[in-house]
């Protein structure tokens, strides 16, 4: 069950980044003159983009504590730091357009090695055990 609370936690963090990105896209450019702020921040927060985004890292924090209680910390951190990675970049590129360099899906390519080393770890950990 530990494995659904990590597959939760990574999935409700790449929706909040999805969902925060489309809430700034309404807010628009945060501006540097301090004395719009309060206005960009109420545009901000008063989209529903944004209040899901917030209801997302909620859920992504309560499944990755529940996913910490039954799965070793040193397997599933470099999980949850790379993969959200990967997954932003490609629904960046296919919902907002954004462009990925070779430089990027070399990246990509660079980080699906890493995670598939980290889970091989894990598989190597528990036979050990």
């Amino acid at each position: 069950m530990g494995y659904v609370w990590l597959i939760v936690s990574i999935a409700a963090i790449t929706a909040h980044q999805l969902f925060m990105k489309e809430g700034t896209l309404i807010a628009g450019e945060a501006s540097e003159d301090l004395s719009e702020l309060a206005d960009w921040l109420l545009k901000l927060v008063s989209n529903p983009y944004t209040l899901s985004a917030i209801f997302f890292v909620a859920v992504s924090i309560i499944a990755w504590a529940f996913a910490m209680s039954r799965l070793k910390l040193s397997y599933i951190t470099p999980l949850y730091a790379a993969v959200p990675i990967v997954f932003i970049a490609i629904f960046s590129l296919l919902l907002f357009e954004e462009d990925i360099t070779r430089l990027g899906w070399l990246g990509i390519v660079i980080i699906c090695a890493g995670v598939f080393l980290v889970s091989m770890q894990r598989e190597s950990s528990d036979s050990k055990a």
